[in-house]
C-alpha cells in the first residue's frame, strides 16, 4: 500500500477525466488525497463505478462530549464516502455538488471498535441529479450508521452562474 499524499487538486486536473478514474488514481496514489483525510485518518479504500470504500479509524481524539466517537467523524467517513461514490458515475467536466445529506446513527462509535467502513453505493444517476446511500460498518459487518444524499450535476460554468 502506498503512503498517502494529502493537498489540493487543480480543478483541471480533477474535471479533466471522468470521475472513477480520478478516484481510481487518488486510490493508487496518483493523485493528492483531500486534506480531510490527513485531518480524520481516513482512505480511499475500493472504488468502482458506482460504490466506493472510505476507512477510518475512530480514536479518542475524535471524542465528544457524551464519551463516544463525536457523530462528526462518523458523518464525515460517510459523507466522504456518498459523495466519492456519486463522483464516480461522473462524466469528464461534471461536478456533483450534494443539496441534501441524512444520517441515521444506529449505535454509538468507539475508540475500541476499530476500523470503520463507510461503503456508499449510486441509487439513481440523471442528467442534473444523483443519489446515494450507504453505511458504516465495523470489521465484523456491524452497523454503526447509515445515510444518503442527493446531488445535483453541473458543469463549473453552471455553478459559476447559480
Amino acid at each position: 500500500m502506498h503512503k498517502p499524499r494529502y493537498g489540493i487538486v487543480p480543478v483541471e486536473v480533477m474535471l479533466g477525466q471522468d470521475g472513477y478514474s480520478y478516484l481510481d488514481a487518488m486510490r493508487r496514489g496518483e493523485i493528492l488525497s483531500p486534506p480531510m483525510y490527513e485531518t480524520l485518518g481516513l482512505r480511499l479504500k475500493e472504488v468502482e463505478r458506482g460504490r466506493v470504500v472510505v476507512q477510518g479509524t475512530p480514536s479518542l481524539r475524535f471524542y465528544g462530549p457524551i464519551n463516544n466517537v463525536h457523530v462528526g467523524f462518523t458523518s464525515s467517513v460517510l459523507q466522504a464516502a456518498l459523495i466519492s461514490a456519486v463522483q464516480s458515475v461522473l462524466d469528464a467536466g461534471e461536478l456533483g455538488l450534494p443539496v441534501e445529506y441524512k444520517v441515521n446513527l444506529v449505535r454509538p462509535v468507539l475508540e475500541t471498535t476499530g476500523p470503520v467502513d463507510a461503503i456508499a453505493m449510486v441509487l439513481y444517476r440523471g442528467r442534473t441529479v444523483a443519489t446515494a446511500e450507504g453505511k458504516l460498518v465495523d470489521a465484523g459487518g456491524k452497523l454503526y450508521a447509515h445515510a444518503s444524499v442527493t446531488c445535483t450535476i453541473m458543469t463549473p460554468e453552471e455553478k459559476k452562474e447559480g
